[in-house]
């Protein structure tokens, strides 16, 4: 009858019948932002961290009347550089449509869905209307909505791997490619502290990455840390680090006689600055590597 239903794009090994499509909201995202801008935009994502609001001395403490309804604001991330809606607002409506205190709105007949499927429905950069509580009044406020970047980068092709080496350690962002080789896609054996920030971390800045120890390259100035390989990066010198460019820079412009790593997992590795930077030199010429970074660093 000429209608789709849906693009068929991937299938479940080892079982039958079981595959999985591209619905068509999404198909007429993605040619509709191809109409209007000539390549695709991300999807809209309003940036807050939220709590549902079905217990009625929480409405009482937040000042809602009997016939409002909403879901209280507990977060903004900061990767927005200006949000209008500020932590303890309560989230009313979007674009003129009530949220419900368990966080829903109406879909079809009798169907509810999460009331971020309002944002969904938008690109990045469009702006929506939000009717807010604050301070027990009601405010009308408009929002651009920016994308949501993932803390850990989704699967891309046709892109040079990003790396730094320093004493014969090797960085990288943490990402989906990362985890993909050294694991062999097997989910089973990715380690529970990726799996927890695939899903669940977020990113604080735009910029933001997981910064992985991904292997050492064996040589007298790293001996004790082989083992030291797939943990995440959680400062240099005592400072958190951003991403893996940050860590670059720290280590470069680093003065002191150290340099101190720790990880996530409250491990420690400290390399003496100037033996370092010269076993660098030695171990790339070793194992032939043409750089001690990638080239977009």
């Amino acid at each position: 009858d000429g209608k789709l239903a849906g693009v068929a794009f991937q299938g479940l090994n080892e079982s039958q019948n079981i595959a999985y499509a591209i619905p068509i909201p999404i198909i007429k995202h993605f040619l509709t932002n191809i109409e209007r801008y000539g390549k695709f935009v991300r999807f809209g994502w309003l940036g807050i961290t939220y709590q549902n609001m079905e217990n009625d001395q929480l409405r009482a403490f937040m000042k809602m009347k009997p016939d409002q309804t909403g879901i209280l604001v507990t977060d903004i991330n900061q990767a927005f550089d200006q949000h209008k809606l500020k932590p303890g607002d309560v989230l009313m409506a979007m674009n003129g449509v009530e949220i419900a205190n368990n966080g829903t709105v109406p879909l079809r007949t009798d169907e509810r869905v999460d009331f971020a499927y309002l944002c969904s429905t938008k690109s990045e950069g469009d702006l929506v209307s939000l009717k807010v509580l604050r301070d027990g009044k009601e405010v009308d406020i408009q929002v651009a909505l920016q994308a949501h970047i993932p803390l850990v980068p989704l699967l891309k092709y046709n892109v040079n791997p990003t790396y730094f080496i320093h004493a014969g350690l090797i960085f990288v962002p943490l990402s989906c490619n990362y985890i993909s080789i050294t694991t062999g896609g097997d989910s089973s054996k990715v380690p529970p502290e990726f799996a927890t920030l695939i899903q669940n971390g977020k990113s604080r800045y735009a910029d933001e990455q997981a910064v992985v120890l991904s292997t050492v390259l064996a040589d007298d100035v790293n001996m004790g840390y082989e083992a030291y390989k797939g943990i995440i990066v959680a400062k240099v010198n005592g400072a958190p680090i951003r991403n893996l460019k940050d860590l670059v820079a720290r280590i470069d412009t680093n003065m002191d006689p150290y340099v101190v790593i720790e990880f996530s997992n409250q491990g420690l590795l400290v390399l003496e600055t100037a033996k370092a930077k010269q076993a660098t030199e030695r171990i790339l010429k070793n194992y032939r590597i043409p750089a001690d970074r990638s080239g977009d660093l």
